[in-house]
């Protein structure tokens, strides 16, 4: 039976991914074996720049720092906050002149075995800023669960991703995809069975398909999430 899994900040550890020049570091909260659809990581770059090719869907939320993205004759800027959808095939160069951290969250978690060697589409990627964002309601209004998509089917037919708050909230709910939370501020808990997860800022949770779970906040609670599929309602 799938269980979900904590990912408090004081465990998590960063690995060399590239560099120099500068540094480019990664935790990988969310891989194989663990997932079969998404890959989530937190990601650090200073005073570093990497081209590359996406294989995969990918969503950024910006955590610290400054993040530039280079895609053709077009620079996304990324702030505290930031949130950027960037499709599959995008041809890019990640650069941070100073220093960035960001969540990152993808599909197919399995992106190296399968590579789409497909030529890249000149497919838009979509940059949210906090003032662009409006937290609404969803569905039990007592359940105190409001969230907005920073990327939905307008843009993605993978994943859905962006910011929900939990606030006063006690929400029963059994999982019909995988999801990651990562906590913004605030504290929530997660009850599955007997077992409590207590969630501050930059823990994160692996909820699995078919777990049966409550989110409980006593106050407000932010966090930014990753779904997959996207269509899981149908």
């Amino acid at each position: 039976m799938a269980k979900s899994t904590l990912l408090k900040a004081t465990d998590r550890k960063f690995g060399h991914l590239a560099g120099p020049p500068g540094e480019i570091a990664i935790a990988r909260d969310v891989d194989r074996p663990l997932s079969k659809t998404m890959g989530c990581s937190v990601l650090t770059m200073k005073q570093a720049s990497l081209p590359w090719t996406l294989r995969y869907d990918e969503y950024f939320y910006c955590l610290d720092g400054e993040l530039s993205l280079h895609v053709g004759d077009k620079t996304y800027v990324m702030e505290p906050g930031d949130g950027i959808w960037i499709p599959d095939n995008t041809k890019l160069v990640y650069e941070a002149q100073d220093s960035a951290k960001v969540i990152v969250a993808l599909y197919p978690v399995d992106w190296q075995d399968n590579a789409n060697d497909a030529p890249g589409e000149e497919l838009p990627l979509k940059l949210v800023k906090p003032g662009e964002r409006v937290l609404q309601g969803l569905g039990d209004e007592a359940a105190g669960l409001t969230l907005t998509r920073d990327a939905g089917p307008d843009v993605s037919a993978t994943m859905t991703c962006g910011v929900c708050a939990f606030e006063n909230a006690r929400l029963p709910w059994t999982m019909r995809y995988d999801e990651y939370l990562y906590c913004l501020d605030g504290h929530m808990r997660i009850r599955e069975g007997d077992e409590v997860h207590e969630m501050g800022p930059d823990d994160a949770i692996w909820l699995p398909d078919g777990v049966e779970v409550v989110y409980e906040a006593d106050a407000k609670a932010t966090l930014a999430f990753a779904i997959y599929p996207i269509d899981w309602g149908k």
